[in-house]
């Protein structure tokens, strides 16, 4: 019956079978739930992966400078404001969702202190 009512031209009213004396929120409840299940899938998927970026640390004394993957604008911010998560840097003006992932994978590569350092001295 989902496979059905997945169709643009199906209602849960036309449905055989459909229970009629439910009242009309629900009915129209079921078939949004059943006809955009993927698209609300998808979308707790995503919130969820912002509260894992919000849980995200990042350091406090990392010189952004040595990470040339970020944009240029997104350096500067992130030096300036020294965010305290990947959640925060996320919400600086000026910081993209690129510049968010590529600070995800560096952070997964382990110590990101150490990284910038490590950057910096191999920089001319």
């Amino acid at each position: 019956l989902k496979q059905i009512l997945r169709r643009n031209d199906m209602t849960y009213d036309i449905l055989e079978g459909a229970r009629l004396d439910l009242h009309p929120h629900v009915r129209r409840q079921v078939e949004i739930l059943v006809k955009y299940e993927g698209y609300i899938d998808r979308e707790e998927r995503l919130a969820g992966k912002a509260r894992d970026a919000e849980k995200a640390h990042l350091p406090s004394d990392i010189d952004y400078h040595a990470f040339p993957a970020l944009r240029y604008e997104a350096r500067e911010k992130l030096n300036i404001v020294q965010p305290s998560s990947l959640g925060q840097a996320g919400r600086i003006s000026g910081v993209n969702p690129a510049d968010i992932a590529i600070l995800a994978v560096l952070s997964e590569r382990g110590n990101l202190r150490e990284q910038s350092l490590a950057a910096l001295a191999k920089t001319p």
